[in-house]
């Protein structure tokens, strides 16, 4: 339903289209979800669609939950009008939501994936949305990869940021046993050097062993 709403908003601006690059994290502290979508207060109030700017909402778990559930129409085995969705959400959060959801890929394993980054890290980190294909496509400028130089500034820095402080969560991998993250942390850095992923297998068997070490080491 939200994509539906969301394919409805018509921005006559190409940086939205073309270099906006929307985001989730998750903040644990407030227990809510941090979205990264165009401005909607642009839009509605100043009716503006040609100089739009982005802004950060915050949507409580069940809140986008319940718009990624209406889009597939699973939440209670029926289909439910755009004010059911919306619920108590403000506008801007909704309708922001509602346009990044029908041009970017956000999903339950969007949610995932931003709870384990917060957790490896210890702190929120965003998880930066692919841009929807269509079916048997592949995205504007795709083709061979041009690796770590083709991420948007933000990505870098989020994979500069993971290698500056790399000690400090490979030690709380270790210490709370996160094998999970450390895999991921290592996809990363993979990416940050341009390198080929070794294969999960292989970085678990190095992690037993390594953990084996530390926890030697350190009790």
């Amino acid at each position: 339903m939200s994509r539906e709403r969301g394919n409805k908003i018509v921005l006559d601006c190409p940086e939205v289209e073309l270099s906006f690059q929307p985001g989730i994290k998750w903040n644990r502290t407030k227990k809510v979800f941090v979205i990264r979508v165009p401005d909607m207060y642009d839009v509605l109030r100043r009716r503006e669609t040609k100089n739009v700017g982005c802004t950060d909402v915050e949507i409580a778990e069940e809140d986008i939950w319940r718009m990624i559930n209406a889009d597939r129409g699973t939440k209670y085995g029926f289909w439910f009008d755009f004010n059911d969705e919306q619920l108590d959400l403000d506008d801007d959060a909704y309708l922001g939501i509602s346009y990044v959801q029908a041009k970017w890929y956000l999903s339950i394993n969007s949610l995932n994936q931003a709870r384990r980054v917060s957790k490896r890290c210890g702190y929120p980190q965003w998880v930066f949305l692919k841009k929807r294909t269509k079916r048997g496509g592949r995205p504007v400028g795709g083709g061979k990869s041009k690796g770590f130089a083709s991420l948007p500034k933000s990505e870098q820095e989020r994979l500069l940021s993971l290698s500056a402080n790399y000690e400090k969560i490979v030690n709380n991998c270790y210490k709370k046993d996160w094998v999970t993250e450390y895999v991921e942390l290592q996809r990363d850095l993979c990416l940050l050097k341009g390198t080929k992923f070794p294969g999960k297998k292989r970085i678990i068997a190095e992690f037993t062993a390594a953990r084996q070490k530390w926890l030697e080491e350190n009790t």
